[in-house]
């Protein structure tokens, strides 16, 4: 039980508890047992897609099953010769809207510090919080203590992250569009700084940056380069996008249509003539650069016009997919 439920339900449970009764800790579903429990619910197979979105929930029976359940509500999901088949990667308006009243129910210190850690990639510190809000890391510690006794974070060595992936969607969701965005920036600043490579703030720069950022033109520019071998797809798209935030008679402009130009055409025939495909959220795609996260910021990459998109696979963000 969480510890933010009613009191009503709290009152319950600890009575059970003084007349005896056996508390049973509930370890997450395996991955099988996902499989099976989004089969029952589809009363269908459900596709790669589907699963890969049931394995956000981290295994939490309600989180799954709420999920799987908004997913028919919404009309998101075609099911055809058994095979369930997820028609658009994108997290369900009740999960979002029961995030926002769990949220509701914390402190204000708690539901902002909530609010700002959604932007900051899969794994931060407190000190990236303070960074993010402006005060001192010492004054967190009573709002993460909260955020992590009501199970929406918790510690991770010597990091904190969401407890789920699904609720660090629903909290990036819980908030308007535009605050998103303004967050997803200035986060990206603070993973730069901490670290981290353009690559892998790339797509959360794509997404939030207004034309005439110099800082996300540099960094779209670098990770361009960067993929260009490995990802010509993602760094043509990436180039791209730098070119469309770059003023027109701007010394990055020159730099991006270089760029542009040079990576271009290949990046149109790794695609196979296909664009971009859309991503769902500009904050999961904080991760490793190559590799796998070099084909993941592909998939988030699409159609970034400075607006989020549907999904990402840290996360919802683009996923095909932090």
């Amino acid at each position: 039980m969480r510890p933010d439920q009613s009191p009503g339900l709290r009152s319950a449970v600890e009575y059970l508890a003084r007349e005896g009764a056996e508390a049973l800790a509930l370890e997450p579903l395996s991955e099988a047992a996902v499989a099976q429990v989004a089969s029952d619910v589809m009363r269908a197979e459900p596709d790669e897609s589907m699963l890969q979105m049931a394995s956000e929930a981290g295994g939490n029976p309600f989180l799954l099953v709420e999920l799987l359940e908004g997913l028919l509500e919404e009309k998101l999901v075609a099911v055809a010769s058994g095979r369930a088949i997820l028609t658009d990667y994108r997290l369900p308006a009740r999960i979002s809207t029961s995030m926002r009243e769990r949220l509701a129910r914390l402190p204000d210190s708690a539901r902002e510090l909530a609010t700002v850690a959604g932007s900051l990639g899969r794994t931060f510190s407190v000190s990236d919080l303070a960074e993010m809000i402006g005060v001192r890391p010492a004054s967190l510690v009573g709002s993460v203590e909260q955020l992590v006794e009501v199970g929406i974070m918790r510690e991770l060595g010597d990091k904190l992250c969401f407890h789920h992936d699904l609720i660090r969607e629903a909290v990036r969701h819980a908030c308007a569009p535009s605050v998103r965005r303004a967050l997803d920036r200035q986060a990206a600043d603070v993973m730069l700084v901490r670290g981290a490579l353009p690559v892998e703030v790339a797509l959360q720069l794509a997404a939030s940056a207004a034309p005439g950022d110099e800082v996300a033109i540099t960094t779209l520019l670098t990770a361009a380069e960067a993929l260009a071998t490995t990802d010509p797809g993602a760094s043509a798209d990436l180039s791209g996008r730098a070119l469309e935030l770059a003023p027109e008679r701007h010394p990055l402009a020159r730099s991006a249509r270089r760029a542009n130009r040079d990576v271009a055409p290949r990046g149109r025939t790794d695609r196979g003539g296909e664009g971009f495909r859309g991503s769902s959220d500009a904050g999961r795609t904080s991760g490793s650069a190559g590799g796998r996260g070099a084909s993941r910021h592909r998939r988030h990459v699409v159609g970034l016009s400075g607006r989020e998109s549907a999904r990402q696979p840290g996360g919802l963000e683009a996923r095909a997919s932090t």
